[in-house]
């Protein structure tokens, strides 16, 4: 009977691993080996089957060296750590364009006797959330600009340099200047 629920407790556990909106992967003892990863942080790993390998030689990215230290100090030193927002490359996307901005969190795991015997690492995508971020700044800009009656302010795209916003007063230079029209 309890060999039946524990074995229904892991399939439970799994499948909200599985399942989960972000990233997860589970750590044991202390050389961090990969005991687990759900199909989101099997993507991260580029294909590569980490189980059974420590945490270095898995985790190839240009945050590597962050994360793992995040999650040593997370062992060593029992205590939940949180990473800033790290620009992560999707391996399967290639390009810039594909990177990720994903925030890590490393949480110690701990065995019967309440000694850390591995880690959690569960890292979510704040793309969404800074690209809204963004879009409001955005806007908020261009209030800005719409109202300033006193100031001649243009705010431009600086890679195409693409005027994006003008106050009335800058439009009007413009005109004056190089006989644009206003719209």
């Amino acid at each position: 009977e309890l060999m039946r629920a524990l074995a229904d407790e892991r399939v439970r556990v799994g499948e909200m691993v599985e399942l989960a909106p972000f990233y997860i992967m589970v750590l044991k003892g202390p050389g961090l080996l990969i005991e687990a990863v759900n199909p989101r942080y099997a993507r991260l790993l580029a294909g590569r089957d980490g189980v059974g390998r420590p945490l270095e030689e898995a985790f190839h990215s240009a945050e590597a060296d962050i994360v793992v230290s995040l999650v040593r100090e997370t062992y060593h030193q029992n205590a939940v750590r949180v990473s800033p927002r790290l620009r992560t490359a999707m391996p399967d996307e290639g390009d810039e364009a594909g990177a990720r901005s994903l925030v890590y969190t490393s949480v110690p795991t701990h065995d019967s006797a309440g000694r850390v015997d591995g880690v959690v690492l569960y890292a979510e995508d704040m793309s969404e959330q800074m690209a809204q971020e963004a879009q409001d700044r955005r806007v908020q800009l261009k209030l800005m600009v719409e109202h300033v009656d006193q100031v001649a302010l243009g705010l431009y795209d600086a890679p195409t340099t693409e005027l994006l916003q003008a106050s009335g007063r800058y439009l009007d230079i413009l005109e004056q200047l190089h006989g644009y029209p206003r719209a």
